[in-house]
């Protein structure tokens, strides 16, 4: 077998791929590899943070590669069984890994709009997955909730009342959850004014910083 056509012990750098961190992993998928956005890889990888490694040979491990995306999201389910990843640029659909059987299949239902650009966060207090805004041609106040156990969304609109009045755009921005606030912070993205919004699952409850 040539150095060519032998299986790649690391990701190939790409641009917009979907990632995610779970415990002592951390798990990249997709992206574009080439000049054109449209050269999207299915390559899936998972980065084992629990032992030391040197820059020159991360301790990445290979996963059965998956659907070829490019500016999607990712999120893990809290019991860390089910990886999964958003609709995105040229991929309408959603997609889950399950790791008990490394098997991926395609979700059954869709989102409300087709969407990329997104940072979906997996929220602690109840185990879905918070989809915020998103680019589709008509950047809007769209957010989904998905329940990996049903494999189902729900759509809401968020009215300017929602969040201090402001009527926000989110595209290109992080979304990670706080243990300490007990809630999901929102960073930065287009639209947004750079700065920081909240989310708190319980009183469903938005603000602005």
């Amino acid at each position: 077998m040539s150095a060519a056509q032998q299986t790649p012990v690391a990701p190939l750098p790409a641009s917009g791929p979907a990632y995610a961190k779970y415990k002592n992993k951390f798990y990249i998928q997709g992206g574009s590899i080439g000049p054109k956005i449209d050269h999207a890889t299915g390559q899936f990888f998972a980065l084992d943070l629990s032992k030391p490694w040197t820059s020159e040979s991360p301790a990445w491990i290979r996963l059965p590669d998956g659907p070829q995306k490019y500016d999607a999201g990712a999120a893990i389910s809290l019991d860390g069984k089910i990886f999964y990843t958003s609709s995105s640029l040229f991929q309408p659909t959603a997609h889950r890994f399950f790791f008990e059987n490394n098997t991926w299949s395609i979700s059954t239902t869709a989102l409300q709009e087709s969407i990329y650009t997104v940072s979906p966060v997996t929220l602690e207090t109840d185990g879905q997955v918070l989809i915020l805004g998103g680019y589709n041609e008509n950047i809007t106040n769209m957010c989904h909730f998905y329940t990996f156990d049903t494999d189902q969304y729900v759509f809401t609109q968020l009215s300017p009342a929602a969040i201090n009045g402001t009527q926000l755009v989110f595209e290109d921005y992080e979304a990670v959850w706080s243990r300490h606030l007990k809630q999901a912070v929102f960073i930065g993205g287009l639209g947004s004014s750079q700065g920081m919004t909240l989310y708190e699952p319980k009183s469903k409850k938005w603000e602005k910083m």
